[in-house]
C-alpha cells in the first residue's frame, strides 16, 4: 500500500452499518423468548439438539461477557427480531409456536448513585403495557386494577407512568401508608407507624409479580435488562421474584422470560448473588464468543463497502488486516471499533483514488505501520484515552470534566461547577495546567456567569457528540456517554491517588454550595433536587478521607439522611439503609453526647429500615443501641415497640413478653405479677365485669377522654404484649387475659383513650373464654362505638378489631355464616393498610372459620391457596404450617377417591421440613383435629379416638374459644359412633358423649346459635344407640329433624349433609329403608355433600348406601360440575384447582 500523503480522502468508515455478529446466540435467545409451553425439566443450563445446537431449558438467561463484547448490540438485535412475526422451527427439538411476544427493555446506568433504585425496570415497564394495549383489543385495564387492589398504589409509587397507562382515576389513593406516617424516617411514634413500614418492599415485589402474571394472559412477556452489574439490590430482588415465579407459573397464553447482560459476575456482588440464589433449572449463564479473524474481516468489508467487500469473501489483504486487528483487540468488539477509529484518525486507514484508475476510489491501509501499532502494549482505556488526547484542548477538557462525575448520564448545568476544580487538578506531562474555557472567570454564585459558561461549554460538548464520544438526550443539556469504556478512558486522564480524591471532595463542596443557591438560578439545572443531592453525596464520599472539619462530616451525615429519605419514598429500603450507614460512619466518637439529635435521627431511621427489610436481628441490635443512649421515654418508645414487633415475627413469644413486662416496670412503674397469673386475671375479670354491669352504655361513652400520656403509653405496650401472649401457648395466654383486664381497669380509672376500642374487644374475647357471652356481646358493641374515635389514628387496628369481632361473635347471637364475610372484608382492609402482621396472625382464624361455616370447599380451597401463597412469599413458615393441615384436609375431601386413604394428612412428613410440625403446638393440634374430622366422616372411629387422645389434655377449654364447640361436637360424635359399633366399653364411650352434649346444651341455653343444632344432633345420636332398652323411633327422628331444621337455617352445608346422613343411617337400621325414608334422607345428604363440594363424601355415600338409594328408586340429582349419574353409581368427576402446589409440605 502506498503512503497517503498525496492521496485525497473521500469518506469515512461507516460504523452505522454494523450489526451484532452473534447470530448463533441471537437465535438461541429468540427461541427462548417465543416459547409457549413450560420448558422441559432439566438440571440447569441447556440441552443439545442432535444437530449440535445448544438450546436453553431454563426460563431466564444472563449473558455474561467482558465490557465491549457486544452484549447491548445483541439485545438490540433481539428486540428487532421480537418486533417481527414468529420464528421457524429451524430443526429445534420442540416446536416454537408463533405467539404474541411483548418485550420491555431497560438498562442499568451508573447514575448519580450506584444504588439509585429501580431505574432500568422503571424504564422497561413504560413500554410493556403500551405495547399490550396497542396490539390486543381484549386488554382490560379495569381487570388489572381489580387484580392488584390496594397494591396498585405501591406500584404507582415506583412506576408513576402506570397511572396513565392503566387509566387510574385522579382521585385514586396511591399512598401506601396511613395518615399517621408523615414520611419522616426518624419519627419516634412506636405504635402505629412501625406496622405500616414493615413488608412495604415485600408488597412491592409481589404486586410487581401479579402485574407480570396478568400481562402473560396476552402473550409471552420478555424482560430485557442491560448491565446488571450496575443494578441496585432492590431491583435484583424484583428480578429474582419474577425468575422464581416463572419456574411454576405459566399462563395458557404466555410465559415470562428474563434476559439480562452483565460484565463477568465474579467482580460484581449483586448479579453474582442472583445466580447463587436462583435454582440451576431456572437460570442459565451464557457467554458471548469473541470475534474471530474471519468475523473481523467481514466487519472490515461492511465498514468499507468496496469492491469485493461486504457481499463477497474477504480478500487476502483484508484477512491480513483482520489478523492484526484481532491480535490488537483480542476479539473484543468495542476495542476493535475504537482501534479502527484511531487508525482512521491517524490516516493509517484511508479512502483514496485508485492508482490504476483515477475515476475510482478505494480503501487503503498501511499494513506495516498498523503491525507496528499492534506491538504496542495498550489496554482498551489507553487506546480510547490516546484518541481523546488527540482532540483539541477545549473538547478534551469538556470530556474530562464530564468524566469526573463518574456517571453514565450527566447534565450541563451540574458539571459546569466542576470546571475550576478539574482545571486545577489535571496536569500534563510538562506540569502545565490543562487549558479550560472560563476556568478562571467561573463563579457559581453569579447566575449570569453560570449561564454564559453553560453556553460556551455546551459548544464543546456538541463537538464531542459529533465525534461519537457522547450522546445528547432530551431535554437539551442532558448527555449520555456512548459507552462506559469511553467514560473510564476520559476519567483515566485525571491523575490518580490523592489528587483525584481531593478533586472529588472539591467538586462535592462546589455542588453543596450550589444546592443552597440554586433557587436563584431558575431553570438552569436539568436535574431535580434529589439528583443534585445524590451527585453531591457521590463526590463528597469519594473524598471523605481528606475531610478535616468535623462540621463538614456532620453535614455529610445530614445529607446522607436526606438521601435515605429520598430512597425510602421510592420503596428502595436497601439503598436507604446504605445511606444511613454512611451517615452514621461520618459521626464523631462522642456523637451521642455532642450531637444527640442528629445521632438519634440516624439510628432510629436505620432501625426502621432494618425492620422494613425483616433484618430482625440487626434491627433489635440497633434498637438496643438507641435504648442505651436515649434520654427520655418518648425517644425510646419506637425502639421498645420495634423489639416487641421483632420478637413477634421471630416467634419468640416468651422473650417478647418478658421484655415488655420489664419495660412496664422500669419505664412506667407498672408491676405485673409473675406467679398465679391466671387466677389473678380471672378474679380481676369478674371485678371488672361487675363494674361493667353497673354502668350504662351512655355513662361509659360519656366518660371524658384521658390526656394522661402514661396511661396511653401503658395501653399501647399492653396491646403489644397482648398480641404476643395469644400467639404462644396457654401459659402465655394467661398474661394476655391479665393485661386485657388491666386495660379495662384503666378505662374505669382514667377514662377512655385512642385505643380503648382495642381494650374492649380484648375484654370481649376474655369474656368468651369464661362463658360470659352477655358481657362479650356488650363489650363488642361498645368497642364499635369507640372505634370511630380511634380509626383515623390507628386504621389497621380498627380493621383488626372488626376481624376479632368476627372471631368471637358466633359464640353469641350472630350466625357463623354472617361473620365469614365481615372477616374477609377486615382482612382486605388490613392488606390495603399494609398491616400484614395481623393478616399473618389471623389467617388461621379466618380459614378455620370458612371451613367450620360450611362454605363450599372449592371456595375454601381458593382462600387456603391464596393465604398459603401469601405466607410462603413472606417466609412465614410457622404460620403456613399452622394452616397446612386444614388445606390438605380440604383437598382430600375434594379430590381423592374413596379407594385412596382420604383420612391421611402429610403430618408424618412435616418433621423433615425446615420448620418441624412439633415446633408449633397449634400446627400439631390442627393436624390431630382435622385427622379426627376426616376419620369420623369416613367411619374410622378408632383412629379418630386416637387423634382425640393426642389433642390437648384440657379438651374443653384449651386453645382458641371459637373452635371449642366444633371440637366438642366431633368428639361427642366419635364416641357415639364407637358406642354404636363397638361391643366393649360402650358405657365409657356413652359417658364421654354425654359430657360433650352437656357442654353444648349449656352454651345453647345461653343463646349461642351454633350450639343449638349441635346439642340436638348429639342428643339424637345418644338416644339412637342406647346401651340398654329400646329406641323410641319417633322421638329420635324428631330430634334429628330439629337438628336439620336448625342447621339448615344457619346454612352450614357439611353439617346439613351430616345430619341427613346420620338420620338416614338411623332410619335404615331401624326399618325405614323399606318405606323409602332412609333413601330420602340419604339423597339429601348426598345432595348437600355435592353442594359443599366433597367428591369423596358423595362417592362414599353412594358406595355405602347404594342399595338404600335404589330402594328410593331415584337417581341423585347433583350438580353436573361435581358428579354424573351412571346406572346406580355416582361417578366423581375431576375439577382440580389450577394449582395444588401450595398444599405440599416440604
Amino acid at each position: 500500500m502506498t503512503d497517503p500523503e498525496c492521496s485525497t480522502k473521500k469518506k469515512k468508515l461507516d460504523f452505522d452499518r454494523l450489526g451484532h455478529y452473534h447470530e448463533k446466540e441471537l437465535h438461541q435467545l429468540e427461541v427462548l423468548c417465543r416459547r409457549r409451553q413450560q420448558l422441559p425439566a432439566s438440571t440447569g443450563g441447556g440441552a443439545a439438539h442432535p444437530s449440535g445446537e445448544f438450546l436453553f431449558t431454563t426460563t431466564s438467561v444472563i449473558v455474561e461477557a467482558e465490557s465491549g463484547t457486544g452484549k447491548s448490540a445483541l439485545l438490540d438485535a433481539l428486540c428487532s427480531e421480537l418486533e417481527k412475526g414468529g420464528v421457524p422451527d429451524n430443526h429445534c427439538f420442540r416446536t416454537v409456536t408463533t405467539s404474541a411476544c411483548f418485550y420491555c427493555r431497560g438498562k442499568f446506568e451508573e447514575r448519580a448513585a450506584a444504588s439509585e433504585p429501580f431505574a432500568a425496570i422503571r424504564d422497561a415497564m413504560g413500554g410493556l403495557f403500551e405495547g399490550i394495549i396497542s396490539r390486543n383489543a381484549a386488554f382490560d385495564a379495569t381487570c388489572i386494577r381489580q387484580t392488584l387492589g390496594p397494591d396498585l398504589g405501591i406500584l404507582m409509587a415506583v412506576f408513576p407512568n402506570l397511572k396513565t397507562v392503566l387509566g387510574v382515576p385522579d382521585n385514586t389513593t396511591t399512598s401506601v401508608v396511613d395518615d399517621k406516617d408523615d414520611g419522616n424516617l426518624a419519627t419516634l411514634d412506636g405504635f402505629g407507624n412501625m406496622t405500616q413500614m414493615e413488608w412495604r418492599f415485600e408488597r412491592l415485589r409481589f404486586a410487581f409479580r401479579a402485574l407480570i402474571r396478568h400481562a402473560q394472559q396476552y402473550g409471552n412477556v420478555v424482560l430485557l435488562l442491560d448491565d446488571l452489574h450496575n443494578a441496585d439490590l432492590d431491583s435484583m430482588e424484583l428480578i429474582k421474584t419474577l425468575i422464581l415465579d416463572s419456574i411454576t407459573f405459566c399462563q395458557a397464553n404466555g410465559c415470562f422470560t428474563f434476559v439480562g447482560t452483565s460484565r463477568p459476575l465474579e467482580g460484581y456482588r449483586h448479579p453474582r448473588q442472583l445466580v447463587e440464589d436462583v435454582p440451576d433449572d431456572a437460570l442459565t449463564v451464557m457467554g458471548v464468543w469473541k470475534l474471530s479473524t474471519e468475523c473481523i474481516a467481514t466487519i472490515c468489508n461492511t465498514l468499507m463497502d468496496g469492491p469485493g467487500m461486504s457481499n463477497n469473501s474477504p480478500s487476502q489483504e483484508t484477512m491480513e488486516l483482520a489478523g492484526c486487528l484481532r491480535e490488537k483487540s483480542g476479539g473484543n468488539a468495542f476495542v476493535l471499533l475504537q482501534h479502527l477509529r484511531r487508525l482512521e484518525q491517524q490516516e493509517l486507514i484511508y479512502h483514496a483514488m485508485d492508482e490504476g484508475n483515477i475515476h475510482e476510489q478505494q480503501w487503503k491501509w498501511i499494513i506495516d505501520r498498523i503491525q507496528e501499532d499492534v506491538s504496542k502494549n495498550e489496554n482498551v482505556n489507553e487506546i480510547v484515552a490516546n484518541g481523546i488526547e488527540t482532540l483539541n484542548t477545549q473538547t478534551k477538557s469538556a470530556l474530562i470534566v464530564a468524566a469526573s462525575f463518574g456517571v453514565s448520564h450527566f447534565d450541563l448545568a451540574t458539571i459546569i461547577h466542576a470546571i475550576p476544580v478539574v482545571a486545577s487538578s489535571c496536569l500534563n506531562q510538562g506540569e502545565a495546567k490543562v487549558e479550560m474555557p472560563l476556568a478562571d472567570e467561573f463563579d457559581s454564585s453569579d447566575p449570569y456567569v453560570v449561564r454564559q459558561s453553560m453556553k460556551l461549554f455546551g459548544v464543546e460538548l456538541s463537538k464531542a457528540v459529533e465525534l461519537g464520544y457522547i450522546i445528547e438526550l432530551s431535554p437539551p443539556g442532558r448527555f449520555q456517554w456512548v459507552h462506559d469504556r469511553v467514560r473510564e478512558a476520559a476519567y483515566s486522564l485525571i491523575p490518580e491517588g490523592r489528587v483525584r480524591q481531593e478533586m472529588h471532595l472539591e467538586i462535592g463542596r462546589q455542588l453543596r454550595s450550589f444546592m443552597d443557591i440554586q433557587g436563584e438560578l431558575g431553570a438552569t439545572s436539568g436535574f431535580s433536587e434529589e439528583e443534585l443531592l445524590l451527585h453531591c453525596m457521590k463526590q463528597l464520599n469519594a473524598g471523605k478521607t481528606f475531610m478535616t472539619d468535623n462540621w463538614e462530616l456532620l453535614d455529610l451525615a445530614d445529607l446522607s439522611f436526606q438521601a435515605a429519605e429520598h430512597a425510602a419514598q421510592q420503596l428502595s429500603f436497601s439503598s436507604a439503609m446504605e445511606y444511613l450507614q454512611l451517615g452514621i460512619d461520618c459521626l464523631p466518637p462522642d456523637s451521642w453526647r455532642d450531637h444527640y439529635d442528629l445521632t438519634l435521627k440516624l439510628h432510629v431511621a436505620l432501625m426502621r429500615m432494618q425492620y422494613s427489610l425483616t433484618r430482625l436481628e440487626d434491627c433489635v441490635e440497633s434498637a438496643e443501641d438507641i435504648l442505651e443512649h436515649a434520654r427520655v421515654f418518648k425517644e425510646k418508645r419506637a425502639a421498645y415497640h420495634t423489639i416487641l414487633l421483632s420478637r413477634l415475627q421471630q416467634q419468640r413469644f416468651g422473650q417478647g413478653i418478658n421484655f415488655g413486662l420489664s419495660v412496664l416496670d422500669k419505664e412506667l412503674g407498672i408491676k405485673i405479677p409473675q406467679r398465679c397469673i391466671l387466677p389473678r386475671a380471672i378474679v380481676g375479670y369478674f371485678k371488672c365485669a361487675r363494674r361493667f354491669k353497673t354502668m350504662s352504655d351512655k355513662e361509659i361513652m360519656s366518660m371524658p377522654m384521658t390526656e394522661d400520656e402514661r396511661t396511653q403509653d401503658a395501653s399501647e405496650l399492653f396491646m403489644r404484649i397482648f398480641e404476643l401472649s395469644f400467639n404462644g401457648d396457654d401459659d402465655f395466654a394467661a398474661y394476655g387475659i391479665f393485661l386485657g383486664v388491666k386495660m379495662i381497669e384503666y378505662l374505669f380509672q382514667d377514662g377512655p383513650g385512642p385505643v380503648t376500642f382495642v381494650a374492649l374487644v380484648a375484654f370481649a374475647q376474655i369474656a368468651v373464654f369464661l362463658d360470659d357471652f352477655e358481657t362479650s356481646e356488650r363489650s363488642h358493641m361498645l368497642g364499635l362505638a369507640f372505634l370511630e374515635r380511634g380509626r383515623k389514628l390507628y386504621p389497621s387496628l380498627a380493621a383488626r378489631w372488626e376481624l376479632l369481632h368476627g372471631v368471637s361473635a358466633p359464640l353469641g347471637s350472630h350466625p357463623v355464616q354472617d361473620t365469614v364475610e365481615s372477616m374477609r372484608r377486615a382482612m382486605a382492609d388490613m392488606k390495603e393498610l399494609g398491616a400484614l402482621d395481623y393478616i399473618f396472625m389471623d389467617s388461621m382464624e379466618y380459614l378455620r372459620r370458612c371451613f367450620v361455616a360450611g362454605k363450599p370447599l372449592g371456595w375454601v380451597a381458593q382462600q387456603c391457596e391464596k393465604h398459603c401463597e401469601l405466607l410462603k412469599d413472606y417466609k412465614q413458615n410457622l404460620q403456613w404450617i399452622n394452616n397446612a393441615p386444614l388445606h390438605q384436609a380440604v383437598q382430600n375431601l375434594r379430590l381423592k377417591d374413596v379407594d385412596d386413604n382420604v383420612t391421611e394428612l402429610a403430618g408424618e412428613h412435616l418433621n423433615k421440613a425446615d420448620v418441624p410440625l412439633d415446633s408449633s403446638p397449634m400446627a400439631l393440634y390442627h393436624y390431630h383435629f382435622y385427622t379426627m374430622v376426616l376419620c369420623y366422616h369416613f367411619n374410622d372411629y378408632h383412629s379418630a379416638k386416637t387423634m382425640i387422645k393426642r389433642l390437648p389434655k384440657d379438651i374443653w377449654m384449651s386453645g382458641v374459644a371459637f373452635f371449642v364447640p366444633t371440637r366438642i361436637l366431633y368428639t361427642g360424635l366419635v364416641y357415639t359412633g364407637l358406642c354404636r359399633t363397638s361391643q366393649r366399653q360402650r358405657f365409657k364411650y356413652r359417658s364421654r358423649a354425654q359430657s360433650a352434649m352437656k357442654h353444648l346444651r349449656g352454651w345453647a341455653s345461653k343463646g349461642v346459635l351454633s350450639c343449638e343444632y349441635m346439642s340436638y344432633l348429639l342428643q339424637a345420636e345418644l338416644l339412637a344407640c342406647p346401651v340398654v332398652g329400646k329406641v323410641n323411633f319417633s322421638n329420635v327422628l324428631g330430634l334429628y329433624d330439629k337438628a336439620i331444621a336448625s342447621v339448615t337455617e344457619l346454612g352450614i352445608l357439611h353439617h346439613i349433609a351430616l345430619a341427613n346422613e346420620l338420620v338416614g343411617m338411623f332410619a335404615w337400621k331401624h326399618g325405614g329403608g323399606g318405606s323409602g325414608l332412609a333413601g330420602s334422607y340419604m339423597l339429601e345428604a348426598q345432595r348437600y355433600y355435592a353442594e359443599w363440594g366433597s367428591r369423596a363424601k358423595v362417592q362414599d355415600v353412594q358406595n355405602r348406601f347404594g342399595d338404600v338409594l335404589n330402594m328410593k328408586g331415584k337417581q341423585s340429582q347433583l350438580p353436573s360440575s361435581l358428579v354424573r349419574s351412571v346406572g346406580t353409581t355416582v361417578t366423581v368427576t375431576q375439577d382440580e384447582p389450577s394449582s395444588t402446589s401450595s398444599i405440599r409440605i416440604q
